[in-house]
């Protein structure tokens, strides 16, 4: 699906949209809600995660966690880094995210954001 048009409207109007099928996945993509976007994230193997993490799902959980309560993954703006070294000098710039990075560890949270 796609967006509709944008239609004008009285408050309390009842109007009726007309939504048509995407031209392609891409375009259909660009309307998607961030928790979408999240939850596409594929989570780096067992073996890869640091000692602290368990599982996956922990790994994924202070991802989501931590990354989402000061902003959304997968909003329109994070779409557009894909190199992880693109994320790296934006974790970079505010010590807490940095510090998130570090906890995660670095270069895979930063290799499967851009991913």
């Amino acid at each position: 699906m796609k967006d509709s048009n944008h239609v004008k409207a009285a408050r309390g109007e009842q109007i009726q949209l007309q939504v048509s099928d995407a031209a392609t996945p891409h375009e259909a993509a660009k309307i998607y809600p961030a928790s979408y976007w999240t939850s596409m994230i594929h989570p780096p193997s067992q073996d890869q995660l640091p000692k602290e993490y368990t599982s996956q799902e922990q790994w994924l959980a202070a991802l989501r966690g931590g990354c989402n309560q000061c902003h959304q993954i997968g909003m329109p703006s994070t779409r557009n880094w894909t190199r992880a070294e693109d994320w790296d000098a934006i974790v970079k710039r505010n010590s807490a995210m940095n510090q998130a990075a570090d906890r995660l560890g670095r270069e895979l949270v930063t290799k499967t954001l851009a991913d």
